[in-house]
């Protein structure tokens, strides 16, 4: 048997990066062809080239390549296989073959939007990487003490004129005139005044908007003058606060090994659009929208996280999966929006994977939808087995052992989503969902509301209501994180399972 794997590995590896295609590169100006290798749902570029078609030298010294665009250094170490972007490492994915080095699309996006300062967008259908037209506008905050007042202050660049100040239900609003937004809070500490940060983007007139979720405890506030000249925007919170003292929320990092990479799936995408609500509301657009927030809003407490699809295109179920088994997930999280024919049903559930195909009446409808695959309904459209990696082919090994940390995930989203999100509780729930199926590490989907609802529809397009099932989400996981680490505490590493 062992044999037999070991040589279906090495034929499915031969075969999948052995043959020698070409994708389009748009750059801006013009478009250039790139050889790629891989399949269709994980495509590996030739880095080089691309780095070229920058106008950007890619000289090798060693197994090291440095490159600088805009006073930004990218460094690849090719043996490590990690990158050094603007202080942070970045592990990458790469391949060779015949001289040339190729790199997952996945780490060449994460790696160079950072550096463009613009979106780089891959589109699996059309077969073209392209930059996003308009340049991403970088945000940085941070936060302070100056004397009985916490302060925020919020720099820009590449704006004429400041942001507008909307304040709202116990929220600060800043909505900028520009879908392309990169936020930086790595200078924000929550305190007894700012308690979350949320970044919306590419909503549908065209705007970015970022939540910041205020405490009780502010009874007022004053903004500074603001000048275009130095781009900053200072906003000043009083009221009665416990103690204003530097350093207050720091506590020491635990020395247990909780977890560290986390694979968000926005739900359906593409082709399939998942369900529609009575106004025409789209659950694709709406997953993506929150997966994007909640993959930033965990970045900024230290997870690495990362979504299987990044924009608009369609992907089977079986390659979410396989993206976080591939990526050694640490765990697998799948959003979707509920919708069922009863247009009063309402509410929240969380499901986790059933081992048996035993599904009740009432979730029969809810199961049957999220299992629909539009990749199974025409047969040109499904991948071939030697382009898919071997964890996708092997699902059958997938072991169980992860089930129980599963319902634990699992009960925290629901608990958080009924109590920071006010939504109704509709309970944990196992079924035999598809895109749980191989998993290798603890997964959740999780129906956030009913888009077929028309009250919850309405509520699905506001912000608001956004920004709180996010912060209910992030509270869920950091909640998971703590479990990790308090039955990790005092192990040694060897025994604490799967590591950062």
């Amino acid at each position: 048997m062992k044999l037999t794997l070991l040589l279906l590995t090495s034929f499915l590896v031969q075969t999948a990066f052995g043959q020698d295609d070409t994708i389009q590169f748009y750059n801006g100006q013009i478009y250039h062809n790139l050889h790629v290798s891989g399949s269709r749902y994980d495509l590996f570029v030739d880095f080089c080239e691309f780095t070229e078609a920058l106008g950007r030298d890619c000289q090798q010294q060693e197994s090291q390549i440095t490159i600088v665009i805009k006073g930004r250094t990218l460094l690849v170490d090719l043996k490590k296989k990690t990158a050094v972007v603007n202080g942070k490492t970045i592990p990458l994915r790469l391949q060779t073959s015949e001289n040339r080095i190729f790199m997952s699309v996945r780490s060449l996006i994460r790696i160079y939007q950072p550096l463009l300062s613009r979106k780089l967008i891959y589109e699996p259908t059309s077969r073209v990487l392209h930059l996003a037209k308009k340049k991403t506008v970088s945000v940085s905050m941070g936060t302070g003490i100056d004397g009985n007042s916490f302060y925020l202050q919020v720099k820009h660049d590449k704006l004429s004129s400041k942001p507008a100040l909307q304040f709202t239900d116990s929220y600060l609003i800043l909505s900028f005139k520009t879908p392309y937004l990169r936020l930086d809070t790595s200078g924000v500490e929550f305190s007894e005044a700012i308690l979350n940060v949320n970044l919306f983007d590419h909503l549908p007139d065209g705007t970015s908007e970022i939540h910041i979720e205020l405490g009780k405890n502010v009874s007022s506030h004053r903004v500074d003058p603001y000048t275009a000249d130095s781009g900053f925007i200072v906003v000043r919170f009083f009221g009665k606060f416990k103690a204003i003292k530097r350093g207050d929320s720091m506590t020491g990092e635990s020395d247990a090994f909780g977890i560290h990479r986390i694979v968000i799936d926005p739900g359906h995408g593409g082709k399939d659009e998942g369900a529609r609500g009575p106004t025409g509301l789209k659950e694709k657009h709406v997953t993506l929208l929150l997966c994007r927030a909640l993959k930033r809003a965990l970045e900024s407490h230290g997870f690495d996280v990362l979504l299987t699809r990044e924009s608009d295109y369609h992907l089977p179920l079986k390659v979410r999966t396989g993206f976080a088994n591939n990526e050694k997930a640490d765990l697998f999280l799948s959003i979707h929006l509920n919708a069922i024919p009863k247009p009063n049903a309402w509410g929240s559930e969380t499901f986790y994977l059933s081992l048996n195909d035993d599904i009740s009446t009432v979730d029969s409808y809810t199961i049957a939808f999220e299992n629909r695959d539009l990749e199974e309904e025409k047969v040109e459209d499904i991948p071939s087995e030697e382009d898919l990696d071997l964890n996708l082919i092997l699902w059958d090994l997938a072991q169980t052992e992860f089930l129980e940390d599963s319902f634990r995930v699992a009960r925290y989203v629901q608990e958080e989503l009924n109590i920071l999100a006010g939504t109704k509780n509709r309970g944990v729930k196992q079924a035999p969902l598809k895109v749980l199926q191989g998993a290798q590490m603890p997964a959740c989907l999780i129906e956030v509301a009913f888009i077929s609802n028309p009250r919850e529809e309405e509520k699905l397009r506001t912000p608001i209501f956004k920004s709180r099932v996010v912060k209910a989400l992030t509270t869920a996981i950091r909640r998971y994180d703590r479990d990790v680490k308090e039955r990790n505490r005092g192990k040694a590493p060897s025994q604490q399972g799967r590591q950062p």
